[in-house]
């Protein structure tokens, strides 16, 4: 998993994030569950981390 920062120009920074994977990659199905779990992991995790 590669995470990167970038700055919105203000107070804010973005948080995206890369899921890399060997050869042969996984079915569209398990790649839409994997985004979705670990976003779930990151940005909501994130969120209750700080009362938001």
């Amino acid at each position: 998993m590669r995470f990167e920062l970038a700055s919105e120009g203000g107070a804010g920074t973005m948080l995206h994030w890369k899921l890399l994977v060997a050869e042969p990659l996984p079915d569209a199905s398990l790649r839409g569950h994997l985004r979705k779990r670990i976003n779930e992991l990151i940005n909501g995790n994130l969120r209750r981390a700080f009362g938001q």
